[in-house]
């Protein structure tokens, strides 16, 4: 079976359930991912079965800079307020925080480990600024490179350049990987998120983007289908989020067997 994650941090733990329920019942999977479930990809090639335990205590870190994106209760209110500052701040400033933070961490757990490493079956995709195509990352890049492009969502951290190109992830543009689509089931939480109504004219524009979002996701994925939560926690980041995925993931597996 071909699925298609991507989206943002908050869907982390979500995603995480919907896949380790497919996994339980032996389902043989290729698996596609942008963005923040990349980090899933990665744990998923390296501890398989137990690989949500490893990403959760990975992402609780206390020392883990991705804990800057993780504001909550109230998310999205968060994100408006962070956009805002960088905006108060100007233009000398181009993204909150600086890639050297995250690479460091990243280096400590995953040294210089590169993709060549990972399954074969785990497909990672990010959108070339340069070249305004999206593309695989090649096996011969680090894992720290891959994932540090993968977390360059403006305004937080700028683009990432690999080989003098400059990268974001494709979940930026669409919450999904591109390529490949057909014939893939899609999993989504991000589609489900609503912004709080906006209070100025930054807001607005944010939400405006947001929106665009949501609408190049439901053009792409006209085609396919798509598993998205039935509702979201206010806290993306509780445990019942992965339970709730799990439980989501039912629907898979019912449209496999029928």
């Amino acid at each position: 079976m071909k699925i298609h994650m991507g989206g943002t941090l908050e869907g982390l733990y979500w995603n995480s359930g919907v896949l380790d329920n497919l996994i339980s019942n032996n389902i043989d999977l290729e698996i596609y991912t942008t963005g923040a479930s990349s980090l899933i990809g990665v744990f998923y090639s390296i501890y398989k079965k137990n690989f949500f335990a490893k990403l959760k205590a990975f992402i609780n870190d206390k020392n883990n800079p991705l804990q800057n994106l993780m504001n909550y209760p109230d998310m999205y209110k968060s994100r408006y307020l962070q956009a805002t500052t960088l905006f108060r701040i100007g233009r000398s400033r181009e993204a909150l925080y600086k890639h050297e933070e995250l690479k460091d961490y990243l280096e400590e757990n995953f040294n210089g480990s590169t993709i060549s490493e990972i399954d074969d079956n785990i497909h990672f995709e990010l959108f070339n600024i340069s070249s305004e195509k999206t593309e695989f990352v090649d096996k011969s890049i680090k894992i720290v490179d891959m994932l540090i492009a993968q977390f360059s969502y403006p305004p937080f951290y700028k683009y990432y350049e690999i080989n003098e190109q400059k990268y974001i992830p494709t979940s930026y543009l669409s919450f999904i990987p591109w390529n490949e689509l057909e014939n893939s089931f899609v999993i989504n939480f991000d589609y489900k998120i609503e912004f709080p109504r906006p209070k100025n004219g930054l807001e607005i524009l944010l939400n405006a983007s947001y929106n665009r979002t949501k609408k190049l996701f439901k053009l792409l994925t006209k085609d396919n289908k798509v598993l998205l939560p039935d509702n979201i926690s206010n806290d993306p980041f509780m445990i019942n989020c992965f339970f709730k995925g799990q439980k989501d993931s039912e629907k898979i597996l019912r449209d496999k067997y029928e």
